[in-house]
C-alpha cells in the first residue's frame, strides 16, 4: 500500500494483495493511531 498525506486526510491505495498495517503517529508523539488495511483483487 501507499499512503499520501494532504493535511490531516491520508488516502491509502493498495498495490498488490496483502495485508498490511498502517501507522499514524503526531509529530511530537503523544498518540498513536494503527489502521489493518487488507487488499484484495477487484471482481
Amino acid at each position: 500500500a501507499t499512503v499520501t498525506l494532504n493535511g490531516l486526510v491520508a488516502t491509502v491505495k493498495g498495490v498488490k494483495q496483502g495485508s498490511v498495517s498502517i501507522v499514524g503517529m503526531t509529530s511530537d508523539g503523544d498518540f498513536v493511531a494503527v489502521a489493518a488495511v487488507a487488499v484484495s483483487a477487484a471482481g
